[in-house]
């Protein structure tokens, strides 16, 4: 079958070239060529000398060579069901669970305890703001929730998913979102300052509440 019949939804650009920027462009099309009797190697160079990948079709389809698990009979990938799994559960954890709520606790904690790591933001927050088992209840209750809601899409999520998912929220997420607003602190005060801004060592940070310092009249040490 034709290029032209299997891309007739897709634009061309200038160069008269098929754009493909989105993962399930790349894999409706990849599958098509297999249903029509081409292998993994010759799909893929129908699509390069026809087709206009965008570079994040080309890093999660080519680059980490994902087209080899696609298959023609398959309907939708794995990595695109976690997507779509993941964006089910955060639109019903933000619309019955109060996320901005949990979001903001933890991180008016996180200033707090100002982690150097982690582990040690992860320790903390199960000892000193709530246990982890507080947060699988949450994940369970979310997972109620989408069964309530989303009955015709959970088959693929599993209660473990909506656990995982409030952890990652309050402890990693959080802890990303901390290690970011001090990066930005800092370079904005190196930026403005001019010298280099240091993170503070730990006996200073635990004695004195010290984030970061700066060095002054260095010369002669």
């Amino acid at each position: 079958m034709s290029i032209q019949h299997r891309s007739k939804n897709f634009k061309k650009n200038g160069e008269e070239m098929y754009e493909i920027h989105d993962r399930s462009s790349f894999d409706y099309l990849f599958r098509s060529l297999l249903n029509d009797g081409l292998e993994d190697e010759e799909a893929l160079d129908f699509i390069l000398s026809c087709c206009s990948l965008s570079a994040f079709v080309f890093q999660e389809r080519l680059y980490n060579e994902y087209y080899h698990d696609l298959s023609a009979g398959d309907t939708v990938a794995d990595d695109l069901i976690a997507l779509r799994n993941q964006y089910l559960i955060e639109l019903v954890a933000n619309r019955y669970l109060d996320v901005e709520r949990i979001g903001e606790l933890a991180s008016d904690e996180i200033r707090k305890c100002a982690p150097k790591s982690l582990s040690e933001w992860e320790e903390h927050y199960y000892k000193k703001v709530y246990p982890k088992e507080h947060l699988e209840n949450l994940g369970r209750r979310l997972y109620i929730k989408i069964t309530e809601v989303c009955q015709a899409e959970i088959e693929s999520i599993a209660e473990q998913d909506c656990i995982d998912f409030i952890i990652n929220l309050v402890i990693n997420r959080t802890y990303d979102g901390y290690q970011s607003e001090i990066q930005t602190i800092y370079g904005q005060l190196q930026q403005a300052l001019g010298v280099k801004v240091e993170p503070a060592p730990d006996e200073w940070d635990r004695g004195y509440n010290v984030d970061f310092f700066i060095k002054v009249n260095q010369k002669g040490n």
